[in-house]
């Protein structure tokens, strides 16, 4: 088949050309609900990470030669059997590597860390307004080390000021 836009040729499942991007017959076929879209081989690794196995094997079987994974096994690596000094994997027996996922826990993403100064700032500039102030300020400064809390500082910090005008003027 060849694409109506460019000329160049293409296959008959492709859903669009290599060579200039348009939708083929069979790509404006699928576009419109009028035939199936090309199903996936089934894969030989399984959601949760295991091998499966039943789809491994009739690849090994389809492809002596090849490893399911990485494609033909290059002699000279131990393990492979093209390798003299060692006939083979008996883990594996056509040869080639199966990487599998590490075990154990997976490192944590270190939790964000609060600002308590900022927190008792901002509760201290509704109740004692000169300890807002300073806790404010102290909680702003710490506010470049922890990222979080300049909003809650600047917060307390305006309002022990405003406590402080009606304390004075009111």
């Amino acid at each position: 088949m060849y694409c109506r836009h460019c000329g160049s040729f293409v296959q008959d499942e492709d859903l669009i050309c290599k060579n200039c991007g348009a939708l083929t017959e069979y790509g404006e076929k699928v576009s419109r609900h009028e035939a199936l879209p090309p199903q996936p081989k089934a894969s030989a690794v399984n959601p949760d990470g295991s091998l499966n196995m039943d789809v491994y094997r009739e690849e090994r079987k389809s492809h002596p030669d090849n490893d399911a994974f990485f494609g033909p096994a290059p002699s000279g690596i131990p393990g492979n059997p093209g390798n003299p000094g060692n006939p083979g994997n008996p883990g594996n027996p056509g040869g080639g590597y199966y990487y599998a996922p590490p075990s154990g826990p997976r490192p944590q993403e270190e939790a964000p860390r609060s600002n308590g100064m900022a927190v008792a700032g901002l509760v201290c500039s509704f109740l004692f307004w000169p300890l807002g102030i300073v806790f404010s300020a102290i909680g702003l400064a710490r506010s470049k080390d922890t990222r979080s809390g300049k909003g809650m500082s600047v917060a307390g910090l305006i309002i022990s000021v405003i406590m402080m005008f009606f304390t004075f003027f009111m």
